[in-house]
């Protein structure tokens, strides 16, 4: 009925059983965090980019175009 791995104790099952989570739960939870922190490495990643793009490559350019692109870099957009 219950998982094998509840706390010790005579009263467990009936205190806690329902709201333990499962072990497909706990595995399904572990997979998300691991999936949760690649995407957080990968927008780290294109967060470094876009910033070198701004003070690099946009740094040494003139003109209208230029100016218009670091403005919307400074804005955020």
């Amino acid at each position: 009925m219950f998982g094998a791995d509840l706390p010790p104790g005579e009263w467990s099952a009936m205190l806690i059983g329902g709201y333990w989570p499962s072990r497909g739960a706990l595995d399904v939870l572990t997979v998300a965090a691991a999936g949760r922190l690649r995407s957080e490495e990968h927008l780290h990643g294109y967060a470094d980019h876009l910033r070198s793009v701004s003070q690099a490559q946009l740094a040494r350019q003139d003109g209208a175009t230029a100016e218009a692109a670091r403005s919307l870099f400074a804005r955020g957009e």
